[in-house]
């Protein structure tokens, strides 16, 4: 049975931030709420000024920007002002003064007093150190990966989850994962590249081949440079100078179709993509027809592909299964991790997790 939450979601102030596990909400009185697996928690008596979630933060400014994060049960506030922040799945990150600091685990770090740059992705931040004058990459712990020498040279670099690709000063380039950085290819100039979650690749600057480096190992996937390519987790999707559309996934590379899609995207571990107007995706190396016709609106995360059929009604695959979430017309879909958010009758909010939907 509903109780008096399902009220609160109702009214028309209602305002939702949402990540995997945890989701806020401003009822109609400001009041700010977290809900935490379900369970809802009031965190402020007056209205906050922002708020950002992942999977496991929960952080945002306090009414008068004080910066806090809810982590484990708790709210904690770790500063009184800040410049701007972060929430990723395994780190929030955040500037201070200048100064830029991370939480992770309940844990608070100050990685450098005086920053040019950083980058995060769920459990790794890089940046760098401008008072050390170094390339470092946080991960828990502080690792110098290079210690910068040249006047006018920088570092160009790209982060994934778990994951860390570069170039240093002498254009060598980089990969670092697990705290371990190896040399991939020496004299990288002028060649592309990008990282995904344990997999990177490039165009080799030699021959303009088209490349990927995956568990220490460098492949080549073309004799020529692709004409777009996306990366996701342990595989990436291209096209192929000629058109062809191919993806490499578990070590091996497959053709999907001899001609370009309409549309293609690679999250996680799922590709999608549009051809002769269907919608198709690629799911542990194997191709499933989702629709004869191309949703209005669909999304894919983690293990999960949801959309909108032609009635309205919302549906998904998910971990290898077709699931239909509701059949009541929804106004409002959105998909953080394998949590479903759905609105229908207009103003009545539900969760699809884990096999069930959650009443609030």
């Amino acid at each position: 049975m509903k109780n008096s939450f399902t009220f609160l979601f109702s009214l028309l102030s209602f305002n939702l931030c949402l990540a995997q596990n945890i989701s806020s909400y401003t009822d109609y009185l400001q009041k700010f709420y977290v809900v935490d697996n379900g369970r809802p928690i009031k965190l402020e008596h007056l209205p906050i000024t922002s708020a950002k979630t992942s999977d496991d933060y929960l952080a945002y400014e306090d009414n008068v920007k004080n910066f806090k994060i809810y982590f484990k049960g708790e709210s904690v506030q770790l500063a009184g002002f800040i410049d701007k922040y972060t929430t990723n799945k395994g780190v929030v990150v955040y500037e201070a003064s200048g100064v830029l600091k991370a939480f992770s685990k309940g844990e608070n770090y100050v990685l450098s007093p005086i920053i040019k740059n950083y980058k995060s992705a769920d459990n790794i931040v890089a940046y760098i150190d401008e008072y050390d004058r170094a390339f470092k990459v946080f991960t828990d712990t502080i690792y110098t990966l290079e210690n910068l020498n040249g006047a006018n040279k920088t570092i160009g670099y790209q982060v994934a989850p778990n994951t860390l690709a570069y170039v240093d000063e002498q254009s060598n380039l980089y990969y670092y994962q697990n705290g371990k950085k190896q040399l991939v290819l020496e004299y990288f100039e002028n060649g592309g590249y990008r990282v995904g979650e344990n997999i990177m690749a490039f165009i080799d600057s030699y021959d303009y081949t088209f490349k990927t480096y995956y568990k220490e190992e460098m492949i080549e996937l073309d004799t020529q440079y692709p004409q777009s390519y996306r990366m996701g987790k342990n595989m990436l999707a291209w096209i192929a100078k000629d058109g062809t559309f191919s993806v490499f996934y578990d070590g091996k590379i497959k053709e999907l179709a001899s001609y370009s899609p309409t549309r293609y995207a690679l999250k996680d571990d799922i590709l999608t993509y549009e051809q002769n107007g269907y919608l198709y995706m690629l799911y542990k190396g194997e191709v499933i027809e989702i629709e004869t016709y191309i949703p209005e609106v669909y999304f894919a995360d983690n293990q999960t592909l949801v959309y909108v059929d032609q009635t309205g009604y919302v549906k998904a695959y998910i971990a290898g299964k077709f699931v239909e979430i509701t059949r009541q017309v929804n106004t409002g879909l959105k998909l953080n991790g394998d949590a479903i958010y759905y609105t229908v009758n207009q103003n009545e909010p539900r969760v699809w997790f884990k096999g069930r939907e959650l009443e609030f």
